[in-house]
């Protein structure tokens, strides 16, 4: 669990046998079931399985031990390379003031402690997500997009957004009111956390470009749910996570944990789905589904034009809760 949390290359080793188990067998080169088949018929004839399991049961308990023993101080699990990472930022979000540099002091917030980094990390994982749809002849048409695009491309590219910005002030549980008690400073913070999510969603779709393979369609999809997102999910996300936010302590790993999740975390999963669709839908039914592209990225773009007044409504939001916000985060976890 130690080195899951901690090692890039642990996470990319699981999923990728995952993957490639479950790939295989779609793509019809192997079927894992089939090869442990014989394993299994024998373990109900003989012993010989049962043996092998309980010595190597004994060798995994053993080596977990040893592993534990060698490294008694828990810091000493850590991969020293992840210390380079660690300062880190975006060098463009200094130009955008105090609250591009709260942007990037929130990158290194996100790269140094372990829920945060799990995020990112999954966030990159699921940029391949797409290959689960646009792969599917289930999922084909002659002309235009299938619908269930829209929901994949909102989430390959918004996936950071949607995770991270779930638990919007959570994660400055901790240091809330430094910023309470500064000038400007809860707005700065809002602020900043709007520029890092908009240049992380902008890095998912220049990740994602090269899902042109499938189709100029596809990256149609990609470019109208990304300004979708960009203009208008990610008020509205910010403004379901305000609600009742929770402390939560950030050297504590993402795996089981559920510190700052309350139930604006599940009642975000309606708008995240239904928003792009009532945009999208009437447009898509009445004229074509290109009609219905435009009709999403115009809305971002028109959300974007309006960034000022809409990331407002949550700025006075947290205003005027701020001091209920303050005495939530006070709370022992």
């Amino acid at each position: 669990k130690q080195r899951f949390e901690d090692s890039t290359i642990g996470l990319i080793v699981v999923f990728g046998v995952l993957l490639l188990g479950g790939g295989s067998a779609y793509m019809g080169v192997f079927n894992v079931g089939a090869l442990l088949a014989p394993f299994f018929d024998l373990a109900s004839t003989s012993l010989i399985p049962v043996v092998i399991l309980l010595v190597l049961t004994s060798l995994s308990f053993y080596l977990a031990y040893r592993f534990y023993v060698n490294n008694a101080y828990l810091e000493d699990l850590s991969e020293e390379e992840d210390v380079r990472f660690v300062n880190q930022s975006f060098g463009f979000l200094s130009r955008f003031g105090v609250a591009g540099e709260l942007a990037n002091l929130e990158w290194k917030l996100i790269v140094r402690h372990k829920k945060s980094r799990t995020y990112l990390m999954l966030s990159a994982f699921f940029l391949l997500y797409g290959l689960i749809f646009y792969t599917n002849p289930q999922y084909q048409t002659e002309e235009g997009v299938h619908p269930i695009f829209i929901f994949v491309g909102v989430f390959i590219t918004g996936i950071f957004m949607i995770q991270y910005g779930q638990q919007f002030l959570s994660w400055n549980s901790g240091n809330f009111d430094f910023f309470l008690n500064r000038k400007n400073g809860v707005k700065q913070l809002v602020l900043g956390k709007y520029l890092l999510f908009i240049a992380i969603s902008s890095v998912c779709f220049l990740a994602s470009v090269p899902y042109v393979y499938f189709g100029v369609d596809i990256l149609l999809v990609h470019l109208a749910t990304f300004l979708f997102n960009v203009g208008i999910l990610i008020h509205v996300i910010i403004y379901v996570a305000l609600w009742k936010p929770k402390p939560m302590d950030l050297n504590k790993g993402a795996m089981f944990n559920y510190e700052g999740v309350g139930a604006a975390q599940f009642l975000i999963i309606i708008p995240l789905m239904a928003g792009p669709y009532l945009v999208y839908l009437p447009f898509s039914l009445l004229i074509n589904d290109y009609a219905g592209l435009i009709a999403l990225g115009v809305s971002g773009l028109i959300g974007i034009l309006a960034f000022k007044p809409l990331s407002q409504l949550n700025i006075s939001r947290v205003l005027a809760n701020r001091y209920e916000i303050s005495s939530s985060f006070r709370q022992e976890l």
